[in-house]
C-alpha cells in the first residue's frame, strides 16, 4: 500500500472523528442524502442529454422537492402535535379501567399532571419548531450549508483531471474515499426506504381494517421512524399499540400481536435485503448501530450501517496473504 493511501485513510478518518466532536452528525446526514438525490435524479435522464443540462435540469428538481419535503415534514410536524395528545387522552381512561379490574390502584393524580405535562410540552415543542425565529439558528444554519456543499460538489461534475504532483495524487485518492462511502450510503439507505416502506404499507393495511383512528398520521410515522433501524420501529409500534388502546383493549392486544408477527416475519425480509446489501451479518449491524447511537445520537443510527459498510468495502480492497 502507498505511502499516499495511507494518508487518505488517516485523513478520511480523522475528518470523521472530527464530524463526531463537532457534532455535525445532522449536517453531514443532510449532506449525505442531498448528494445521492441529485446523483439519482441526475442518472434517471437519458443518456443523450448532455451532462451540463442534466445536471442543472436535476438541481432544479432537488430544489422543488427540497421544497415539497419541508412543507410536509411542517404538516406532519403540526399533526403530530395535535395526535399524539389525543393518543394519550383516550389511553388513560381504558388503561385505568383495564388496570381497575385486577384491583391495582394507580396514582390518578399523578397521571393526569403527566399527561397535562405531555400535552404543555408537545405545544412548546411545536412552538419551537414552527417558529421563524428557527431560520436563524445554528443548526438550520449548519444543515442548509451542507444542502449548499452538496450541491456545489454535484455540479463540479465528474471526477477532475489530476496531475502528476504530491498535492494531486492525496486529492485522488481522498476522491476513491469519498466515492466508496457515498457508495456504501446510497446502497444502505436504498435498502433503508424499501425496508421502511415495506413496513409502513403492512402496518397500514393493518391499521386501515381494523380501523385505528388517526391512520393520515400513523401511517406516514411508521414510514418515517422505520428510517431509524430498531429505535424507530419500537416508537411507531408503541404509538400504534397507544392508539389502538384507546379505542379498547382488544384492539390494543390485536395490534400488538399483528405488530409482532409482522416484525418477526419482516426480519427474514429485512436480513435479506440489508444482508445482501452489507454482506455482514446481523451482530454486526446491531453493534454498529449501538456505537452510533452512542456517540451521534438518531443521526448516527441512520450512519452507522454505512461506516460498517464502508470499513468492509475498504478492507476487501487491501490485499492480504496469511503466512503459511
Amino acid at each position: 500500500m502507498s505511502a499516499i493511501r495511507k494518508a487518505s485513510y488517516a485523513i478520511f478518518g480523522a475528518l470523521v472523528l472530527a464530524a463526531v466532536y463537532f457534532d455535525l452528525d445532522g449536517p453531514i446526514l443532510g449532506g449525505l442524502c442531498s448528494y445521492m438525490v441529485l446523483e439519482l435524479t441526475a442518472r434517471a435522464w437519458p443518456a443523450r442529454w448532455p451532462s451540463g443540462a442534466a445536471r442543472w435540469i436535476s438541481v432544479v428538481v432537488f430544489a422543488a422537492a427540497v421544497g415539497g419535503v419541508g412543507w410536509a415534514i411542517y404538516l406532519f410536524l403540526r399533526q403530530a402535535f395535535s395526535v399524539l395528545p389525543e393518543i394519550v387522552a383516550g389511553l388513560e381512561p381504558k388503561l385505568r379501567a383495564f388496570v381497575g379490574q385486577f384491583g391495582v390502584d394507580l396514582p390518578f393524580q399523578e397521571l393526569d399532571e403527566l399527561r397535562q405535562a405531555a400535552a404543555n410540552d408537545l405545544q412548546r415543542t411545536a412552538r419551537h419548531f414552527l417558529d421563524v425565529t428557527m431560520i436563524i439558528s445554528r443548526g438550520f444554519f449548519e444543515f442548509a450549508l451542507s444542502i449548499v456543499i452538496a450541491v456545489l460538489c454535484f455540479m463540479r461534475g465528474a471526477a477532475p483531471r489530476y496531475l502528476d504532483n504530491l498535492n494531486d495524487a492525496l486529492r485522488q485518492e481522498l476522491y476513491v474515499r469519498v466515492r466508496i462511502f457515498m457508495e456504501s450510503f446510497e446502497k444502505v439507505f436504498g435498502a433503508q426506504v424499501l425496508i421502511a416502506g415495506i413496513n409502513a404499507c403492512l402496518t397500514g393495511i393493518f391499521i386501515v381494517s381494523v380501523g385505528i383512528p388517526h391512520a393520515s398520521f400513523l401511517v406516514p410515522a411508521t414510514f418515517l421512524l422505520g428510517m431509524a433501524p430498531v429505535i424507530g420501529n419500537l416508537i411507531s409500534n408503541t404509538i400504534i399499540v397507544a392508539a389502538a388502546l384507546g379505542i379498547s383493549v382488544g384492539r390494543g392486544l390485536a395490534a400488538l400481536i399483528f405488530l409482532v408477527v409482522i416484525h418477526k416475519l419482516e426480519y427474514i425480509l429485512n436480513s435479506r435485503i440489508m444482508g445482501k446489501k452489507l454482506d455482514a451479518p446481523m451482530w454486526q449491524t446491531l453493534l454498529a448501530i449501538l456505537l452510533g447511537e452512542t456517540m451521534m445520537g438518531i443521526p448516527g443510527i441512520l450512519l452507522a450501517p454505512t461506516v460498517l459498510h464502508y470499513l468492509k468495502t475498504e478492507m476487501q480492497l487491501v490485499p492480504f496473504k496469511y503466512d503459511s
